[in-house]
Formats: structure tokens, C-alpha cells, sequence
């Protein structure tokens, strides 16, 4: 095992940045209930309108609470932008001692972009917070022409990717951070009894921001961390959580079919160039594949042409095209879809120079 960590960093996947911790990594747990069957919670999420009205899930917990909820808007009072929130603390208050009050502004005018506010808003305070169990009341109000299902999956989503916080690489992992990563649990509570439909909107949902996880935190890497390499192992672990297959080109197996375009981008550098090919196989035998395409710039200095220094930090991003792609990959394993989607990542590094240089954003140990 030492031996193993000790390659893990020399490869530069530090502590909290392997390739196998970053494709395991899931966002909170998430689950739908009606809300008259309510539990209790570190903290209880409801929206109120401007004219301090509350919607058809919160008037429902209002007289489960002897009417506190109508209580609490009161004393509040509107706020002056929807997407604002008080947090407020009720020592008497059940199924929660906390409430989250968001702010969802003139009822009539209430639309999609509202609602997105208003859960983005929501997400953010509570997970600036400590709650570890959530009551989350804004799930089903009622945004024109949109169904339940689909306004389930937006509060999943926004939800989960309201609580992404990116692990840096570090010589040891914040165990703080990592205890509560995967240990904040969310209900969604709606006015009607959860139906398999709905069931699935929570868990689409979710999926669609663990993917988007995946993608920030390859794109967040350093580029002497996140390198060909290191995209071509992730790939193989994302292949066996996953159970589908993952070819990878080397560098010779590339030159044998004539790849020079690829090749001749990453033949400065010292890390050699991949071809990432991850088959996902959920569809029928015959069925056609969709196929997706990431280019996977992991660094580019420009080449010979070197580009300004202003911003060349930046060009560690020219490897989100790949980025998203695995997020795409691992979002539809993650739901079991019955599709064929296969991925194709062309990996390399433009740093023209001595081996081991220093690229803008590297990551590195120093001695304190």
C-alpha cells in the first residue's frame, strides 16, 4: 500500500485526486416523500411569495405546524428580490428547528427562471450550512406549463450540484470534507404521492449532476495532475465501476494507424499521447451508437508558437471537451440507460521543453 501511494504522487495523484476517488465520488443522497409524511430535519426549506402567501406543499406543513410557517413570513416580511433567503431558527418548530425561507417574489410573474432561482439560491445557503438533513419544500411549486416530474428533476440537479465543492489535491485528504461529502441526505417533499415517475426524476436528476461533478473536477485539476495519463486511467475506472469496456491507444499503437495529427501535439511532451475509447453498451445489439467526441488538450502552451502569458493558466480547460464527455459517460451508466453511447477522447499534452517542466497551475509539494 505505501508503495502504491508512493506512485500514486510521483504520477502527481495526490490524496483526494486519484483517478478512482474522483469517478466514486457522488453527490448528496436524495429522496422524494409526500409531505404529510414529513420527518425531521436539521433544516426545512420553504418558499413564501411576496404578498407572503405560501404554495399548496408548504400551506400543507403550515397546518401540520398550527399555522408557525404563515407565522414566521409575517414576522419576516417580503423581501425585495426573489432568490433572497433567511435562515430562522424555531427552538419549537417541528419536523425542523431551522427553517430556510426563499424569497419567490410577485406570484403572478413566477415562471421557469424564477423557480431556478430560486432553488440555485436555496441549494447555496444550505450548503453553506451544517445540515446533514434536509426538508426541501420547493420541489413542486407550481411553474407554468411544466409537470411534476420535470420540476423534481431541476430540484435534484440544482440540488446536488449546489453541494459540488472541488477536492484540490492534497499530500493528505481533509478528512472534515471528506466526511461530509456523500453524508448530506435531502427530501424533496411534494403534495402528491411518489410514483415510480417521480422516483426517476430524483434519480435523473442527480445523475445529470454527478456527471457535471465529474467534468468540473477534471477540469479543476492541475495540468500536472489531470495529464493523458491520468484521463486514460480515470477512463478505465470509470469502465469498471461502471462494467463496460475501455480501449486505450498508446502511443505506438497510434503511430502504427497513422494518427500524426494527434501525435505530432503531444510528441514535445513527456507525457505520451492517448486515444480513449469507452464503449457504454445499454441499447440493443444492433442499435446504432451515439457517439460523443472530447478533445483532451490536457495543457497548451501553444507549441512552438508559444501563446502570451496573460492567462496561460487557463489553457489547462482545453481538456473540458473530454471532461464532458466522461460526465456524459458516467451520468447515463449511472441511470442504466438503454442506449449505445460510446465515447472517444483524444488525449495529449502541447508543452514543448525540457521533461518534468513547470506548467502554469501545477500543482506541487514544498517543504513547510
Amino acid at each position: 500500500m505505501a508503495a502504491e501511494k508512493r506512485a500514486a504522487v510521483r504520477s502527481g495523484a495526490s490524496a483526494g485526486a486519484r483517478p478512482a476517488d474522483i469517478i466514486r465520488r457522488e453527490p448528496i443522497r436524495l429522496s422524494a416523500r409526500n409531505a404529510a409524511e414529513a420527518g425531521k430535519a436539521d433544516v426545512l426549506a420553504v418558499g413564501a411569495f411576496g404578498d407572503g402567501t405560501l404554495p399548496p406543499t408548504a400551506q400543507a406543513l403550515d397546518a401540520r405546524l398550527d399555522g408557525r410557517l404563515a407565522d414566521i413570513v409575517k414576522r419576516v416580511g417580503p423581501k425585495s428580490k426573489a432568490g433572497e433567503t433567511t435562515l430562522l431558527y424555531d427552538a419549537s418548530a417541528e419536523p425542523a428547528q431551522r427553517i430556510l425561507l426563499v424569497e419567490l417574489g410577485a406570484r403572478d410573474a413566477f415562471d421557469d427562471g424564477v423557480f431556478i432561482k430560486a432553488l440555485t439560491s436555496a441549494a447555496k445557503a444550505l450548503a453553506d450550512s451544517d445540515a446533514r438533513e434536509i426538508a426541501f419544500a420547493l420541489a413542486d411549486l407550481d411553474a407554468p406549463q411544466r409537470t411534476l416530474a420535470w420540476r423534481v428533476q431541476q430540484a435534484s440537479r440544482i440540488l446536488a450540484d449546489g453541494f459540488y465543492k472541488f477536492a484540490a489535491p492534497k499530500a493528505e485528504v481533509d478528512k472534515a470534507v471528506s466526511k461530509r461529502d456523500g453524508g448530506v441526505h435531502a427530501t424533496l417533499l411534494v403534495s402528491e404521492a411518489v410514483s415510480p415517475t417521480l422516483e426517476f426524476a430524483v434519480s435523473s436528476g442527480r445523475a445529470i449532476a454527478e456527471g457535471v461533478a465529474l467534468t468540473k473536477d477534471l477540469g479543476n485539476l492541475p495540468g500536472n495532475v489531470c495529464h493523458p495519463a491520468y484521463l486514460a486511467e480515470a477512463a478505465r475506472e470509470l469502465g469498471k465501476t461502471f462494467s463496460f469496456p475501455v480501449e486505450v491507444l498508446e502511443r505506438d499503437d497510434m503511430a502504427k494507424l497513422g494518427m500524426e495529427s494527434a501525435l505530432s501535439v503531444g510528441r514535445a511532451s513527456e507525457q505520451p499521447c492517448r486515444l480513449i475509447v469507452m464503449k457504454y453498451l445499454g441499447g440493443a445489439k444492433g442499435d446504432k451508437p451515439i457517439v460523443l467526441i472530447g478533445k483532451g488538450v490536457t495543457f497548451d502552451t501553444g507549441g512552438v508558437s508559444l501563446k502570451p502569458g496573460e492567462d496561460l493558466d487557463m489553457m489547462k480547460y482545453d481538456m473540458c471537451g473530454a471532461a464532458s464527455v466522461f460526465g456524459a459517460i458516467k451520468a447515463v451508466a449511472r441511470l442504466a440507460l438503454p442506449l449505445n453511447v460510446i465515447g472517444v477522447v483524444g488525449a495529449v499534452e502541447n508543452m514543448p521543453g525540457a521533461p518534468r517542466v513547470v506548467r502554469a497551475t501545477s500543482c506541487v509539494r514544498c517543504r513547510a
